[in-house]
């Protein structure tokens, strides 16, 4: 089952041990978050993610954003 991720906002959420092998993400919003044991990133469609915020938005694009979430 795959899961869009299309502009979701995840600031300072808890993703410890979460499986995001099937998950599409553009335009994610990631600051503060916690990736610990994020588990198939390499398997993920990332389009792009924030890890600024929406009134300063760090953008990480394609293989960028994987290195991060990594």
């Amino acid at each position: 089952m795959s899961s869009s991720l299309y502009l979701t906002d995840f600031r300072d959420a808890n993703m410890n041990q979460v499986d995001v092998s099937s998950a599409s993400f553009k335009g994610t919003l990631l600051h503060g978050a916690n990736l610990t044991g994020l588990r198939g990133i390499e398997e993920a469609f990332i389009k792009s993610i924030n890890i600024g915020t929406p009134e300063q938005p760090n953008i990480l694009v394609g293989e960028e954003a994987k290195v991060v979430a990594r």
